[in-house]
């Protein structure tokens, strides 16, 4: 998501505040150091930047500064304390030390304008004539004074592009000339548009003098007219100014020059400006050519009258009823010509009679009446050429100003058989509340009786909405109001579980008397239905609005924004007060957007759940309108104070904007500049209004997005664990069905579809290229008019929930194809194309397209060839397009390479991952899936029976293949011998070829050494095997009796081994031995036979194989090193001599080395014996090291250089291969900044090679397609201007050397060619990069195949089922190669609170059984804690936990340690440990490299710097990372979040309530609750306290009402007496805290006899505690736990 502001962190503890509070507005904020390169901040492209706090000073020497471009960026720029002295200083002001320091709350006193010299900056405002205002914005004349802002508007080519380019300077001054020329002779001209916001000039608009040439007649008419002009900066296109603007200057026009007409002039192709005019109601009445510079521009001519409003008169007496009855005949169809005239006849006598009639007219047209008598509308009629622009209603507001406004209810009586004109009515607000069978003259026209009230029919009148009006509710709407709030009340319940509805359910006569009291809003559709309400009332200065409900289908609309907007602007007070549910988190959201900001949580009568009561200020007398950072800030509130130091003077340009007590400068701002600072902490909750401060910076000053929610967070979490846990080439899965376009009409409608494709056309051109809003616009109409329109079938690519993308065909053409942007890259595209070849292509021999010149490089690469020359399409802007052309042979053969995105897996192997009764039931559900779709005849009796024999069949095959996709299984293939026994397919996957492609595989393995290959077929299936070339054996069928139900008989079936071999596209193997001859790379060999052994055992199972693993990568690094000068087979001889001398590369050892070690090695006479390499090697290690600690690994760091994905080249001949690269060079350089030695370009590409970063096997190398196929999901392309060659071996079968094999794959978002942009469809894009999507699991078990294919497979055992194969250690070979795969298993710690919770659900949603969830019971848990939390992971995440009792462990090490940091330490190591321990258990094949824990950010920020240089509090359970010689990687998924986003993040993963709601417990656990030693005796006795305090905390309803609630036991004793005895006892300290985040808390305000009851309890059900104190410390000054 884009980042819509940035802050830069200087070490405050509160910095992921300001995030925080900013994501509660829904403004994505991101966190980064102080530092940040000026690059990374543009790439980012922020709306804003927040400078946080800091403990530093700005004047001291090296304090934190960042880069000084930031401010010149231009955009809006917010400093807090540090930022805010940071900011001062850096533009000339003075900061000092103070006086005294200032910690804690302070009054805020907004200045009032006068005082802080706000004002509009000259330059824009000027001191010329100010001509109208609209609501944003303020027109006035220009002046000299403003050349150079418009000289930069008007040589803006993108602004200007309607005029082919911007003016040149000397244009621009004759222009402004003529402008202030007319002003003076005129009075009139065009005006420079200022923007009330920023005080910009932001465009011009106005009127201007110029002769059209009218060619209405047959003679051109030339006349002088007024046209209204206008032009907006683009950064401002899309946002209605040029309507307001225009809108403003045609009153102008009409009112202030009393004109009758004005015209406008837009360009042809202008679409956005032809809406604008249309808008205003203006109409197109000729063309006409304008020049500039030698071009002909065409323009068309619109035209708007005024319109007057008159009261009736003679003169038009016969005007208006003929205007009468053109608009009955319109509309009135079922009156004859004799109700007609008899209609007539009474329409004359109400025009005389009625007491007021007024006429609608521009110039001497009419466009309708309306008569009105006393508050009843008698008669409205409008032109049938005016129906639809709003005269209707435009004459009734007129008579509602004229004559209704004084009556309580206004009436009016309908035909009934007019529909039009009831339905206009009920959407203006009027209710039927009666009906005549007749009319009134006792014609049989049924007459409907409507009224409204006056306020109901002036607010909607008023109401800018088009598809919905909001109304007072009237008490007939009370029924369907009360019906509105319980289905609301339902769905909340359902959501947040447990809740009781019963007493928040209103009864009609509860409802009744709040009506008579309470003010009722509405929210109706045009048809009337209701679908939103809203109620308040106003008492004193304070506006009190409540229930708001709104209809589940229309949420998210903006329908409750609208209702509570509305419901205040009723409502007009000085404070407006709201409550909620505080499990309404959608409702809170959006009262935040309106700027209502909380005050208090506490508990309603009625309600079930706690209320969260929020309010806001309106912009009276008690606000500020000093400055937008004050808007809704009342005055005198308070905000949190805490520096020292503070800003002494400020710097020129700046003004001041509040002050407090102890601080003068508070506030400051440079309006011109755009930068603000504050020295307060807005972003902690003591200061009241501190986040309407932020919102009004991010929202209202920088205008960024408000849409970000947790389930966005949720998501982008989601992709980042499987990318950390996988590697970055693992993709979303993705299972697309597909529909036709008429399917998809009776599913949702012609409309909608329609619109749905267009969406995913538009989504897909923004996505690739920067185009403009009128490009969009008009492209959207001919791509809907003639491609979508004219093709002959659409196919629509989808999953159950969304659209992926689609394809047009007509004929032979593909004419669009367009991906959602998010599937670029998923192979979605290639999907679509296979399944219109198979659809609707293949009757043809060549099909076409025409491509744009971005995706001209993808469609090569699926074998389209350039038919002929470029040309160009749009009737807006030219578009380029190559036609281009493919066999449809060739194409299907290089969409076959979609099979290198299926994996194939062995039974075995597959009970290894998944156990074997879920193998087979895996199977046996494929093949019954398949049987009910192909034969749906069968009964649930045969389905049953067959079943069984299936499972018996599975159960006994000696060779079985499986095919994967996406980690589902698609298929399955048994062979015999040379039988094929079994082949099924998923119906999912039914014409996809998915059975050609295990025919394939097993061919591949088992099948090809045989002379003929048989199988006996179903009557269904005969067509796919004598496709392949199978011909039927003359033999007998099989008889029904063996085959089961499925087919009255099998048809036997051959074919030879050397046909099939051809029809599957596969080269020619061995018939002998089975397998093909290995090819090898031309280097890996020797005269000597020893040598070339070590050379061919290191090309076929290392070189070019990607290493992760961090030991192998600095055995190859130090091997390298030592190679220099000499030949890498003297490397491979002496290689297990160098392993034994250096201590098996470990590099932890070889640090330690001295210079005694140092003589020992160059003694060594099986090494390289060359001092300054031994050193290197020891510095090397160092460094080594040192990058670890940087990166995490050494893998993250040398990988990321190709983005973790491998560099495939392909070099023909040994001669091809280069000594070095520019990135080796790069690399090179890197490391030799870090201390590397040895590292030279030349080594580090051998290095690169090595280890598997570039792959540099010849393309006839056996390895190269192996390999490509083993890595497949990580390659990266780098291999620009070898097309051609890797078109080859993608059209090419006799490339595909094994399953294994693939082509070059590209990946949209990585490759650096020239194609990576616009992708995704004919005319600027197409989906990038291949099917390949591809976990590290899956690829183990190819991994394992490949070896299983080099030994031949299991044929050769030939004994036995393969369910009696034991399995077995991996040998040397298959370890080699699990040992190069990134593991892919987490162990998650959990301690059953809340955020180790979610953070096992979010990994459980991201990597499914991949994730090993343990819990460690440290004996240092609340009493029942570990049975809880059993119970809780068994019964909620139904994931199987794993528990490792250390209790002992724990205990034995924190004996006699008293001091708290010490006692984190340990307990923090201990837990390591443990895990380590435990993952051992877990992890026999090494699949375990990471380790999960929740980690939130107040344990972070309190124990080290996140992003900028903070203190530390106190030290955390694990924060900071783990000790060097952990083994595990960590992840920390909530780093940055709080607890209360932690619980909101809970909910959009689903997770119940008494879940997310459990209070806090630190990982240490009871053993920081010990002020001293911990022992069994103490914890024992603190469990007993403090279960009592929970107990009591559940029984009397304060459990979730406080955010913390445990007992401390004191390292204090006290004398008591206890009956007749003197007690000397320990004391308990009893905690409860309320917060919000957890980054500051007050104490819970429990009552008296409530702690008094607790008290009680302890002392007398716990022996050895006879005083019990209460905690009322806030955090800050100090934190919540006590150590």
């Amino acid at each position: 998501m884009h980042v819509q502001i940035l802050v830069l962190d200087f070490g405050s503890q509160y910095t992921q505040l300001i995030a925080r509070r900013l994501r509660e507005y829904g403004v994505y904020t991101e966190i980064v150091p102080y530092f940040e390169s000026i690059e990374s901040v543009r790439a980012k492209n922020p709306m804003g930047i927040i400078l946080s706090g800091g403990p530093a000073s700005v004047y001291e020497e090296g304090a934190y500064k960042p880069d000084s471009a930031i401010f010149a960026l231009g955009i809006p720029i917010l400093g807090i304390c540090y930022g805010m002295q940071l900011i001062a200083q850096h533009f000339g002001g003075r900061v000092i030390k103070a006086d005294a320091q200032e910690f804690g709350k302070a009054i805020l006193e907004i200045l009032e304008p006068q005082s802080c010299h706000f004002v509009e900056p000259k330059d824009c405002l000027s001191d010329a004539r100010t001509i109208l205002a609209t609501s944003r914005t303020i027109l006035r004349e220009y002046s000299q004074q403003d050349f150079k802002t418009l000289c930069e508007i008007l040589g803006d080519s993108q602004t200007m592009y309607a005029w082919g380019q911007g003016f040149e300077v000397c244009e621009t001054q004759e222009w402004l000339d003529k402008q202030i020329k007319s002003y003076q002779q005129n009075g009139f001209g065009i005006w420079a548009i200022i923007d009330k916001k920023s005080g910009k000039i932001i465009g011009n608009v106005g009127l201007n003098n110029t002769t059209i040439h009218v060619h209405k007649t047959s003679h051109d008419q030339s006349q002088n007219v007024i046209e209204i002009g206008y032009l907006l900066r683009h950064d401002f296109w899309g946002k209605g100014y040029a309507t307001e603007c225009a809108h403003a200057c045609m009153e102008y026009a009409f009112t202030i020059l009393g004109l009758e007409k004005v015209y406008c002039f837009v360009k042809e192709d202008n679409l956005a400006s032809i809406k604008v005019v249309q808008r205003l109601g203006m109409k197109k009445i000729d063309e006409c050519i304008k020049s500039y510079k030698g071009k002909e521009l065409k323009h068309f001519i619109f035209e708007a009258q005024r319109i007057s409003y008159d009261l009736l008169d003679k003169t038009i007496f016969q005007h208006v009823v003929k205007l009468w009855e053109g608009s009955v005949r319109s509309t009135h169809h079922f009156l004859n010509e004799q109700d007609l005239l008899s209609i007539q006849r009474e329409v004359k006598k109400a025009l005389q009679s009625t007491q007021h009639v007024i006429i609608a007219k521009q110039k001497k047209t009419l466009l309708g009446f309306i008569g009105v008598e006393k508050n009843c509308i008698e008669m409205l009629f409008v032109s049938p050429l005016m129906f639809g622009q709003g005269i209707g209603k435009a004459l009734i507001k007129e008579s509602l100003n004229r004559f209704l406004k004084d009556y309580q209810i206004i009436r009016v009586d309908c035909n009934e058989q007019n529909p039009q004109a009831l339905g206009f009515y009920q959407h203006l607000g009027f209710e039927i509340v009666g009906k005549s069978p007749k009319d009134s003259a006792g014609r049989d026209f049924p007459i409907v009786h409507l009224e409204v009230s006056t306020d109901k029919l002036s607010s909607i009148l008023l109401c800018n909405t088009l598809n919905y009006a909001i109304i007072p509710a009237c008490k007939q709407d009370l029924q369907a109001i009360l019906a509105l709030q319980h289905t609301t009340f339902i769905d909340e319940a359902k959501r947040v579980g447990k809740i009781d509805i019963e007493p928040l359910t209103q009864n009609i006569e509860g409802i009744v008397h709040e009506f008579k009291q309470k003010l009722f809003l509405k929210c109706v559709l045009e048809n009337g239905k209701m679908i939103g309400s809203v109620r308040g009332y106003k008492k004193n200065d304070t506006a009190y609005i409540g229930k708001l409900f709104v209809d589940a289908a229309y949420r998210k609309k903006g329908i409750g924004r609208a209702l509570v907007e509305t419901l205040c602007a009723m409502l007009p007070a000085k404070r407006y007060e709201i409550f909620t549910s505080e499990k309404s988190f959608e409702n809170i959201m959006l009262y935040q957007k309106l700027g209502f900001v909380e005050y208090k949580r506490e508990s309603v009568q009625d309600i079930p759940v706690k209320a969260v009561f929020m309010e806001k200020f309106a912009l009276d007398s008690s606000l500020t309108h000093a400055s937008p950072l004050f808007q809704n800030v009342k005055q005198d509130s308070i905000v949190w104070m805490s520096h020292a130091d503070k800003v002494e003077s400020i710097p020129q340009g700046f003004v001041e904007l509040a002050k407090s007590g102890n601080t003068h400068y508070c506030a400051i701002a440079d309006y011109k500049c755009k930068i603000y600072a504050l020295q307060f902490h807005p972003e902690v909750v003591h200061s009241e209004c501190g986040g309407q401060m932020l919102r009004n910076f991010a929202v209202g000053i920088c205008g960024a997005d408000t849409s970000w929610n947790m389930r966005n967070f949720a998501q982008n979490e989601i992709v980042k664990l499987r990318q950390i846990v996988y590697g970055s080439g693992v993709r979303q899965c993705v299972n697309p069905a597909f529909k036709t376009i008429k399917e998809a009409f009776k599913e949702i409608g012609k409309a909608q579809v329609i619109k749905k494709l267009l969406k995913i056309w538009e989504d897909s051109v923004r996505a690739t290229q920067e185009v403009s809003e009128e490009f969009i616009t008009h492209r959207r109409k001919e791509i809907e008019k003639d491609y979508i329109a004219k093709a002959e079938e659409i196919l629509i690519c989808t999953t159950t929930e969304e659209w992926l993308g689609f394809i047009a065909v007509q004929k032979n053409e593909i004419t669009l194809l367009f991906i959602v942007p998010q599937y670029f890259g998923k192979g979605i595209g290639k999907a679509l194309l296979k399944e219109t070849l198979n659809r609707h292509l293949y009757p043809f021999e060549k099909i076409k397209l025409n491509s744009r010149k971005q995706a001209i490089s993808y469609y090569s690469k699926l074998g389209f060839y350039k038919a002929g020359e470029p040309f160009c399409v749009g009737n807006y802007r030219e578009i380029m397009l190559t036609p281009m052309e493919v066999a449809r042979e060739d194409l299907e053969c290089a969409l076959e390479s979609l099979r290198d995105s299926l994996h194939f897996i062995t039974f075995v192997e597959a009970f290894k991952h998944i156990g074997k009764a879920q193998a087979i039931e895996r199977l046996v559900e494929i093949w019954e899936q398949g049987a009910r779709v192909t034969h749906k005849d069968l009964s649930e009796d045969e389905i049953a029976d067959m079943r069984e024999e299936i499972r018996e069949a599975v159960l006994e095959s000696k060779i079985l293949l499986i095919v994967q996709k996406n980690r589902e299984w698609l298929g399955f293939i048994a062979v015999e011998k040379n039988e094929i026994a079994m082949l099924f397919v998923a119906p999912s996957a039914f014409k996809s070829g998915v059975g050609k492609a295990l025919l394939q595989e097993a061919f591949t393995r088992y099948l090809g050494k045989y002379k003929v290959i048989k199988v006996a077929s179903l009557e269904w299936a005969l067509g796919f095997y004598q496709a392949l070339g199978f011909a039927k054996t003359g033999e007998k069928p099989i008889p029904a009796g063996s085959a089961g139900a499925f087919s009255p008989e099998l048809i036997p079936l051959n074919i030879t081994s050397e046909s099939l071999q051809k029809s599957l596209g596969l080269e020619a193997q061995d018939s002998n031995e089975g397998v093909r001859e290995k090819v090898r790379c031309a280097w890996a060999t020797d005269k000597d036979e020893a040598a070339r052994k070590l050379y061919e055992d290191y090309h076929d199972n290392e070189w070019g194989v990607p290493l992760h693993e961090d030991k192998k990568l600095f055995e190859f690094l130090l091997l390298e090193g030592f190679q220099a000068g000499l030949s890498w087979i003297t490397i491979l001889k002496k290689r297990e001599h160098f392993r034994a001398a250096f201590d098996d590369f470990d590099y932890h050892k070889i640090i330690t080395y001295d210079e005694s070690k140092i003589e020992s090695l160059m003694q060594h006479k099986g090494i390289i014996r060359n001092r300054a390499k031994i050193e290197a090697a020891i510095i090397n290690a160092k460094a080594f090291m040192a990058v670890q600690r940087e990166f995490r690994s050494f893998d993250k760091y040398i990988w990321g250089f190709v983005n973790h994905k491998p560099i495939i080249n392909t070099f023909e001949s040994i001669a091809d291969l280069p000594s070095s690269t520019p990135l080796s060079d790069t690399i090179a350089k890197d490391l030799k900044k870090r201390g590397f030695k040895f590292v030279g370009t030349t080594i580090v590409y051998a290095f690169m090679q090595a280890v598997g970063i570039v792959n540099d096997h010849l393309t006839s190398c056996f390895k190269r397609n192996s390999s490509l196929g083993m890595q497949c999901d990580k390659v990266l392309d780098f291999s620009q201007g070898t097309d051609a060659k890797s078109a080859n071996l993608t059209k090419n079968p006799k490339n595909l050397h094994s399953h294994t094999a693939n082509t070059r794959i590209v990946d949209s978002q990585h490759t650096e060619s020239s194609d990576t942009k616009g992708q995704s469809h004919l005319e600027s894009s197409a989906d990038s990069g291949s099917a390949v999507s591809r976990d590290y699991q899956e690829q183990d078990n190819i991994e394992a195949e490949a070896v299983e294919m080099r030994k031949g497979g299991f044929q050769g055992g030939g004994e036995g089922s393969l369910l009696d194969i034991n399995d077995q250690a991996d040998n040397a070979e298959s370890a080699l190669y699990r040992s190069n795969a990134t593991l892919s298993k987490v162990l998650c710690a959990v301690s059953g609170g809340v955020d180790s919770s979610v953070v096992a659900a979010l990994l459980y949603r991201a990597i499914g059984e991949n994730l090993i969830p343990v819990f460690v019971d440290t004996g240092l848990l609340r009493k029942g804690e570990r049975e809880a939390v059993e119970k809780m992971f068994k019964e909620n995440l139904k994931v199987p936990l794993i528990t490792a009792d250390a209790s002992a462990l724990f205990l034995s090490r924190l004996k006699g340690v008293i001091e708290p940091e010490k006692k984190r330490k340990i307990i923090g190591e201990t837990f390591i440990e443990v895990f380590e321990k435990e993952a051992k258990k877990h992890n026999t094949k090494g699949e375990i490299k990471f380790l999960a824990q929740g980690t939130l950010y107040p344990d972070v920020i309190e124990s080290v710097s996140v992003k900028g240089p903070s203190k530390t509090i106190k030290s955390h359970h694990n924060v900071g990372g783990l000790p060097e010689w952990m083994k595990f990687e960590l992840i920390e998924p909530l780093r940055e979040l709080f607890k209360d986003e932690v619980r909101a993040l809970g909910r959009e993963l689903g997770m119940p309530e008494s879940m997310l709601m459990r209070h806090p417990f630190p990982g240490p656990g009871l053993a920081i609750r010990i002020m001293g030693e911990v022992n069994k005796a103490d914890l024992d006795l603190l469990r007993e306290a403090d279960s009592i305090f929970i107990d009591e905390l559940h029984k009397q309803g304060y459990y979730d009402k406080v955010w913390q609630a445990f007992c401390v036991l004191l390292n204090v004793r006290s004398v008591g007496v206890m009956g007749d005895n003197r007690t000397y006892d320990n004391t308990i300290c009893v905690r409860a805290v309320e917060a919000i985040d957890g980054m500051t808390a007050t104490f819970a305000h429990l009552p008296h006899d409530f702690l008094e009851g607790v008290s009680n309890r302890i002392i007398n059900e716990v022996e050895g505690i006879n005083r019990v104190v209460y905690d009322i410390t806030s955090k800050p000054p100090g934190t919540i736990e006590w150590e």
